[in-house]
């Protein structure tokens, strides 16, 4: 039996933990599978720790401890884990892991074959940086969609033989469309309300900041309609943003009345449906789960560019497309 190791950051609410807690659990028996996540529990909150244990895959949690000497005690948790499961692959998920593995596996693990899939367009420098240091590590690199495969071919040209296009999938049928009515009854939202959802995590690079400057914007010209409301909805990936955020709301009443911001919720189908559109306002995407999930419920999306690079989002004709200074 093939056993494989996923490695991952966090298992917060998240499209790219959605993915992995999807992917993992339809492997299925043919694989011995294990799921190593990097940062601790307290600063990260697992959400999918469930389906992938009713699946039957057991999770290590690193716990690796915050600051630069938090390395050392994840290095040794790591190879202490990575010595008992013994695995043929390790599957290293987003930048974080797949730099932590290249480094790893390269001088200490090198018998296990690594792939490592990359989730995100690599617009941060820090990322471009060890990318271009580590890119000749590693068997395989899957790029999540047409996008993230041709920033790799640009820039890391010597990876086109390892270089595989895998896209997101999602089962269609579970986010299919359903009744607005009756979502928003379960829900206790008003039928007269104009809800745009923004079903992402709390991190920079989703642009929650500029979402909210632009509704303050619209208030301030007396152009927002009077029963819009936003509600934002996601994972904790950032929580010093999101307390920015929630003082943001608290210093402009105005704005806390008419934005919402929660944390995971068990069942996001309901809010697909409830709401009237989806906003995915974000610097940058790899592929966008969101909109694919949205696409399925028939949910029209507003989008930037870099957000939109699977073109789920057709302007005018699926939703619309600006620029990140139109919102």
């Amino acid at each position: 039996m093939i056993r494989v190791l996923h490695l991952t950051p966090a298992l917060v609410q998240g499209g790219v933990e959605r993915h992995l807690a999807t992917l993992a659990p339809a492997l299925g028996a043919a694989f011995g599978q294990h799921v190593a996540v990097i940062h601790p529990t307290w600063l990260l909150p697992p959400f999918f720790d469930a389906p992938l244990r009713a699946a039957g895959i057991p999770i290590t949690y690193l716990e690796k401890p915050v600051g630069k000497w938090g390395r050392l005690p994840l290095l040794a948790r790591y190879l202490r884990l990575v010595r008992t499961f013994r695995p043929h692959i390790v599957h290293a998920h987003q930048p974080e892991a797949m730099r932590f593995a290249r480094i790893v596996h390269s001088r200490l693990a090198r018998q296990t074959r690594l792939v490592l899939t990359s989730h995100d367009l690599l617009e941060d420098p820090l990322d471009q940086r060890w990318e271009r240091r580590l890119i000749d590590i590693g068997d395989a690199i899957v790029a999540v969609s047409e996008g993230v495969q041709a920033q790799y071919l640009a820039q890391y040209p010597s990876v086109r033989d390892r270089l595989v296009l895998i896209p997101h999938g999602i089962e269609a049928q579970a986010f299919a469309p359903g009744s607005r009515h009756a979502a928003r009854a379960r829900l206790g939202i008003p039928p007269e309300v104009t809800l745009g959802l923004m079903p992402a995590r709390y991190a920079t690079k989703k642009n929650h900041l500029g979402l909210l400057a632009a509704v303050q914007a619209l208030q301030t010209r007396g152009t927002w309609p009077p029963q819009g409301r936003l509600l934002c909805l996601g994972g904790n990936s950032d929580p010093p943003l999101l307390e920015d955020l929630r003082r943001l709301l608290a210093e402009h009443p105005a704005l806390g009345q008419v934005v919402e911001l929660r944390e995971g919720v068990p069942n996001i189908l309901d809010f697909y449906h409830a709401c009237d559109f989806v906003v995915l306002p974000s610097h940058y995407e790899g592929f966008g789960l969101v909109l694919a999930e949205a696409a399925a419920a028939a949910r029209p999306a507003l989008v930037t560019p870099l957000a939109n690079v699977a073109r789920f989002v057709l302007d005018e004709v699926t939703g619309w497309e600006v620029p990140l200074d139109g919102l």
